[in-house]
């Protein structure tokens, strides 16, 4: 009886962490500016997130609809532009990561999927890349 009451908890568990998690994707962003950074992006709900990534390091952010990079001589600021599932690394069960790195012109880039960066021979650019800053 109590290897059934464990089993049935073990089984509701799985259930609640399989329904209330959603797969979705994460943006491990490098920072190889040669500066400290402030990275706000905007999500598709109008909401916006700030995070600091010093230099030559990572931050892992949401995918954006809008991001602005603030840096020390003034801000880049970008549109999203769709990544095709090629470029990204399953993290496990619910999240996949794309790996994209800012260089000190606020170029960004897309790096090979479970690259660790900063890498200095950058791979061939998915359509759309590098984001370059838009001109305001």
């Amino acid at each position: 009886m109590k290897k059934n009451n464990i089993l049935n908890l073990l089984l509701i568990l799985v259930a609640l962490m399989a329904t209330s998690c959603h797969p979705g994707v994460v943006i491990a962003l490098q920072n190889n500016s040669g500066q400290d950074l402030v990275v706000v992006g905007l999500n598709h709900n109008l909401e916006e997130t700030k995070e600091t990534v010093g230099k030559n390091r990572v931050i892992t952010i949401g995918v954006f609809y809008e991001l602005r990079v603030e840096h020390k001589n003034g801000e880049w600021n970008y549109d999203s532009k769709p990544i095709s599932p090629e470029f990204q690394k399953k993290k496990n069960f619910n999240v996949s990561v794309i790996g994209l790195q800012i260089e000190k012109d606020g170029a960004i880039y897309v790096l090979s999927p479970g690259t660790k960066g900063p890498v200095s021979s950058l791979p061939p650019q998915p359509d759309g890349y590098p984001l370059v800053p838009r001109a305001r």
